[in-house]
């Protein structure tokens, strides 16, 4: 049977600080989104609709966001950039095999996420995005090395939305050896080249 409450009524919450009740506002209103995306397309979604759904009034809405993306972008931009940390280092390093597992199993984790990413389209344009990192950290590497790279980034998303789109049956652990297989020889010949660049540390790469 589903359940109609809102999302804000699942939470019986009584009293609650500004601050948590702000926080429990937007996490209300996101998984509201997932759901409501679940069925039809972003576009097709009104903020009346979402604010019914996540039983909040469309002040709170508007305090928190300035339109329906704004929510999204909420949602996946941390799964993004955790994903696009993951690729960096599954790229440039040599124990791909294992980083390489580390994306398959986030996306797996966080299906739904992904899925909205999907639909948004905004996939092609942030998922692997290696090309950011490198105009940020290595915005002097040599033409050819940087073709590379980017060749190297677009398999492995290509690689990542063929599986999700098939359902996933494959392990993550599978698909990584993969991964690594198919892009060995462009790894070395990036793996080669980045070493004559000042290395980036570990903080940098999770941009702390």
């Amino acid at each position: 049977m589903p359940d109609d409450r809102t999302e804000m009524q699942k939470r019986d919450i009584l009293r609650l600080s500004n601050r948590e009740a702000n926080r429990l506002t937007r996490e209300c209103i996101q998984t509201a989104l997932i759901h409501l995306m679940a069925v039809k397309d972003i576009d097709r979604i009104s903020v009346s609709e979402l604010v019914r759904k996540a039983g909040v009034s469309r002040t709170a809405f508007y305090n928190n966001y300035t339109s329906m993306y704004g929510v999204l972008q909420a949602l996946t931009t941390e799964l993004l950039d955790e994903l696009n940390r993951l690729a960096w280092e599954a790229i440039i390093e040599r124990r791909s095999a294992e980083v390489y597992t580390k994306v398959f199993e986030r996306i797996k984790e966080e299906a739904s996420l992904f899925s909205l990413l999907m639909k948004s389209e905004r996939i092609e344009q942030s998922i692997v995005d290696v090309r950011k990192y490198m105009s940020d950290h290595y915005p002097d590497m040599e033409p050819e090395v940087r073709y590379y790279i980017y060749a190297c980034g677009g398999m492995v998303r290509s690689v990542i939305i063929e599986w999700f789109m098939s359902g996933m049956t494959e392990e993550p652990a599978e698909m990584a050896q993969l991964c690594d297989r198919m892009s060995a020889g462009i790894l070395d010949k990036i793996k080669t080249s980045v070493s004559r660049f000042p290395a980036v540390s570990r903080d940098e790469q999770s941009g702390r």
